[in-house]
């Protein structure tokens, strides 16, 4: 008499059931090469937050993990992202960059890259909060803001850009260790107000000085003439122990000729040292901005967050 055979399912077994059509676990595995990544704008201080979505050999998106997705960063803030997987296809990886410029992030699936890796991040300043106007960048008053390192050139090491706003103005902080200031040294600020990598007639200027002038300018489409709307906001400068501190207060709805920009939008700046007065012909960004040779120039965006 033929031995009954009972057939169990294998989910009551302590065995892996596969499918090789790959329907069982979520359909087949992810490839690098088809898989693709979501690169935020990132933002000083805060958390920038990558999106993995795995898709599979005919470019389907998945729906399950598994793959080991790894996300290096080169550039301004080097450093590995934390990578997880969140079980269902995509992987999010997270780190903060401290310091506004420019990224390049490195991702690859089980080793291999994906077709669009290397990816561009710009990480930009976002700081909020609101400042007494006075020569001194007093730290409670300044908690807030987003900094970025100004400047390469040896007497002006480990100087400092501020930047924040409160919905109504825009704030502008600058710590440099020369003291020992000349009647016509100072700061200057350049306005890309329309984000196009290109000075275009209208765009703000203003400076502040060593004599504590506040000058206010317009691009006239070949260099900087005074202002026409005469908006000045202000600014004043102060010997605080070795640092010289720079202050500016900036109507963001100046006028005309000057910063125009609402909450929510983003504008780019050039931040400029002026020795003895001198200053510069230039009219492109941000390349200008970040290659000079004398390292007395540096270009950032700011994201006009809500306070």
């Amino acid at each position: 008499m033929p031995r009954a055979t009972t057939i169990l399912p294998c989910m009551l077994l302590a065995l892996a059931c596969s499918d090789p059509s790959g329907s069982d676990g979520g359909g087949p595995p992810a490839v690098a090469h088809r898989s693709t990544a979501a690169v935020p704008l990132g933002s000083s201080g805060r958390p920038r937050v990558v999106t993995i979505q795995g898709n599979d050999s005919t470019g389907r998106p998945v729906s399950r993990g598994g793959p080991t997705v790894t996300v290096q960063i080169v550039g301004t803030n080097p450093g590995t992202a934390v990578v997880t997987d969140q079980g269902n296809g995509t992987w999010t990886a997270t780190d903060t960059p401290l310091r506004p410029g420019f990224d390049t992030l490195l991702i690859a699936m089980d080793g291999v890259p994906l077709s669009s890796s290397p990816l561009p991040s710009m990480v930009e300043v976002a700081g909020r909060g609101t400042a007494t106007i006075d020569g001194r960048l007093d730290a409670s008053e300044w908690a807030t803001a987003s900094t970025m390192p100004l400047f390469q050139l040896p007497s002006l090491s480990g100087s400092t850009l501020l930047v924040m706003n409160d919905g109504q103005y825009l704030y502008l902080g600058v710590r440099t260790p020369l003291t020992d200031l000349a009647p016509a040294d100072g700061v200057s600020f350049r306005i890309d107000n329309t984000l196009d990598s290109v000075y275009t007639v209208g765009d703000d200027t203003f400076s502040l000085r060593g004599d504590g002038n506040l000058s206010d300018g317009w691009h006239t489409g070949a260099n900087y003439g005074p202002d026409r709307d005469v908006v000045f906001g202000n600014g004043v400068v102060t010997i605080v122990g070795n640092e010289a501190h720079w202050e500016i207060r900036r109507p963001l709805q100046g006028g005309s000729d000057d910063l125009t920009a609402t909450i929510g939008t983003r504008i780019g700046l050039c931040t400029i040292y002026l020795l003895g007065g001198g200053s510069s012909s230039q009219t492109t960004t941000p390349t200008e901005c970040n290659l000079t040779v004398n390292g007395q120039r540096r270009y950032v965006v700011v994201h006009l967050l809500a306070p």
